[in-house]
């Protein structure tokens, strides 16, 4: 065999060695960065899971009622329809799932307050601890939904947020209520990424392109 051919042959060689050494390699990173990916994901996926689990405890543990919602009509709710609903003739309390609007000192008494969006929106105005105040105040600022949080409490009574008028349809569409009553228990929610799926509100989730 000519020196010539054998040289092109060596190169020849070389050059397979090396791209079949890169393949091989970039191969393997794609494989390691899959594997690492999928491990993420079942990391968030048992991360989300668990305060799934950890929402259905609180209502088991104090057998609150969170269906309180159903059957409730948008733009047809009224003070005494969510009375019956949150004002329980059976003492239970109620679970739901809202941000938290305030905390506050009024006369001596801590109160925290929540807005609860869905059929009906509901500010739950509620006594609380100074222990519980100190941890809502504690908590840190989101960016996008700021202290979102699974709430047990114990409503005394219902009415229309800031004496609302029902004198036309556009107050009836805008209208938005006031529960007071008694923080019972609260779980922070804020590393829970599909809030809209608690709220009853998947709907309102973008379509990723």
């Amino acid at each position: 065999m000519k020196p010539g051919r054998v040289l092109i042959l060596l190169w020849g060689s070389i050059a397979f060695l090396i791209v079949a050494g890169s393949a091989f390699y970039s191969y393997e990173r794609w494989q390691a960065k899959v594997q690492a990916d999928a491990k993420a994901k079942a990391e968030h996926d048992a991360d989300q899971q668990k305060i799934k689990e950890e929402i259905a405890s609180l209502g088991v543990k104090y057998n609150a009622v969170s269906d309180w919602r159903a059957g409730l009509r948008s733009h047809s709710v009224y003070s005494a329809t969510l009375q019956n609903k949150l004002v329980r003739s059976d003492g239970r309390p109620v679970l739901f799932f809202g941000e938290l609007h305030d905390v506050a000192n009024v006369e001596g008494s801590l109160h925290c307050v929540f807005d609860s969006s869905g059929e009906a929106d509901v500010r739950f105005v509620l006594d609380c601890s100074q222990e519980v105040a100190d941890y809502l105040m504690q908590q840190p600022s989101r960016p996008r939904l700021r202290d979102f949080l699974a709430v047990v409490a114990q409503v005394s009574s219902v009415a229309e947020l800031d004496g609302q008028s029902r004198e036309n349809p556009q107050d009836e569409q805008d209208a938005k209520f006031q529960a007071n009553g008694r923080c019972v228990d609260l779980l922070s929610l804020a590393n829970y990424d599909d809030f809209l799926e608690l709220l009853g509100l998947s709907y309102l989730r973008r379509t990723e392109h």
